[in-house]
């Protein structure tokens, strides 16, 4: 893991950081959104596009909302309301965004395929996801992960709406060749191959996992960003680096975030950030 880099995208409810390599807080900035979140739920990341996507409150507008951000341009593409918003995950173009909406019924929720530029939505899934569903994108940019309301992963394929069922655990993420999800079960880690229907458990050392994972694209290694809780009241987040091949956990100087996403991004947007 020596000497590798980690580009990055992490939140907390009313700020979004970005950085070049999350093992170095000296490449850490914040990004000066144009508007003023409340409670930011999950960000996501398009790496053709450059934009972020923030679900959560917007106290600028009123309300919840997706806003999708421009990084390069430092202004809002698009913003799209909702009464309530709980989940999004941005393609890798930014053109599709899947959303998770509560259904008629509040208990479960929807997952809902919006198309960016023209504001289209079609709703892929009915009443079948948790309200903590996280979404994850295969890179086929046909299939989508999430969790539903009984705590089994499920993927489905946006074309024909079929979906298949991997195995039980919640916050899934798709490895970037798309064979293999991991996902937390019982505060540990699972990793479910994709084709096989096979299940493999993770050492995650002393590191007891309670927030969504993310895979660290283009690693020659597998490795993963895990989150968990610490501190006398169980609520300070840290996040770590798993070597899965050598079982070997980085703790990470990222501090006050409640998400941590690896993404893939070029060197200028960085660049671009800090001018």
């Amino acid at each position: 893991m020596s000497g590798a880099y980690f580009p990055f995208l992490a939140w907390n409810p009313v700020s979004v950081t970005i950085g070049a390599n999350v093992r170095d807080a000296r490449t850490y900035r914040q990004v000066e959104l144009d508007w003023t979140p409340g409670l930011i739920r999950n960000c996501s990341f398009a790496r053709v596009s450059g934009w972020i996507g923030v679900t959560g409150e917007d106290r600028t507008h009123g309300g919840q909302a997706l806003t999708i951000f421009d990084l390069r341009r430092r202004k809002t593409t698009f913003r799209f309301p909702f009464e309530t918003v709980l989940n999004h995950a941005l393609d890798v173009s930014g053109v599709s965004a899947a959303i998770v909406l509560p259904s008629e019924n509040r208990q479960i929720a929807d997952l809902i395929l919006l198309h960016t530029k023209s504001g289209d939505m079609e709703r892929i899934v009915t009443g079948r996801l948790h309200h903590r569903s996280t979404l994850s994108w295969f890179p086929d940019q046909e299939r989508i992960a999430y969790e539903c309301a009984d705590d089994e992963i499920e993927v489905v394929h946006r074309s024909t709406r079929v979906i298949d069922t991997i195995g039980r655990g919640h916050a899934p993420a798709v490895a970037s060749d798309g064979s293999l999800i991991v996902a937390e079960r019982d505060r540990r880690l699972v990793l479910f191959d994709v084709d096989a229907h096979g299940e493999t458990e993770i050492d995650t050392g002393r590191v007891t996992p309670t927030l969504g994972v993310s895979w660290a694209p283009g690693s020659p290694r597998p490795m993963l960003s895990i989150g968990g809780t610490r501190g006398r009241t169980g609520k300070e987040t840290r996040f770590s680096l798993l070597d899965i091949d050598h079982q070997h956990v980085e703790e990470l100087p990222l501090e006050y975030q409640t998400g941590l996403s690896l993404i893939s991004a070029d060197s200028n947007l960085f660049e671009e950030t800090d001018r």
